[in-house]
């Protein structure tokens, strides 16, 4: 499952990004921005909040893990992020669609 529009939002950084990939544990986010994406770090904590294509709204707290960043060029970043809490709703939705 992938390619689903996210927002990835903190008490002072919001992000518009796109869930390539999810997981019991973890998701992988690509952010592109023309904001300066050198303020995500390892350890910060998000709101990453999505629609499944059933139209139902996610909102899953993670913490960024890993940190991959493009050239200057691209203005593109990876998150990896650890699920912290997932709602019944996420863990049904893996279920079905793994």
């Amino acid at each position: 499952m992938a390619d689903l529009d996210a927002m990835i939002v903190s008490r002072s950084l919001n992000y518009k990004g796109v869930i390539r990939n999810l997981a019991d544990d973890g998701i992988c986010i690509n952010i592109h921005s023309e904001q300066n994406l050198y303020q995500l770090l390892n350890g910060m904590l998000f709101e990453v909040r999505f629609a499944l294509p059933s139209g139902e709204n996610i909102d899953l707290h993670c913490e960024v893990i890993r940190t991959h960043r493009q050239t200057a060029e691209v203005l593109e970043t990876t998150l990896g992020m650890k699920i912290i809490d997932q709602p019944p709703e996420y863990r049904q939705f893996l279920k079905t669609h793994h």
